[in-house]
């Protein structure tokens, strides 16, 4: 699933995460983890169309999201200009691009 959101219309996130959920339950995934999918990718795309476009005329918010069986790979990008990657790197204990379900 690929998709991208203009800044200007944020309602447009829930289609994206609507089919996101989709996907995840035709491949069988658990409803907790569904609701854990949910939670990441709204707060990914919620940060996004609120900080990264921030200030930034025609802002758009890029989705892609890769279900499979045993995974999920969810990549948010914006227009914004980035944060500390290094200084964010571990949430929970974990590496933040590595947050288990």
């Amino acid at each position: 699933i690929c998709a991208e959101i203009v800044a200007k219309r944020p309602e447009e996130a829930q289609d994206v995460v609507t089919a996101v959920l989709q996907e995840a339950e035709m491949k069988k995934f658990a409803q907790e983890q569904v609701q854990k999918i949910q939670a990441v990718l709204r707060e990914l795309l919620d940060n996004a169309l609120e900080h990264g476009c921030k200030g930034v005329a025609d802002a758009i918010v890029y989705i892609e999201c890769h279900i499979s069986e045993n995974y999920v790979r969810i990549v948010v990008a914006d227009d914004g200009p980035g944060f500390d990657y290094e200084a964010k790197l571990f949430l929970y204990g974990y590496p933040c691009h590595q947050l288990y379900l």
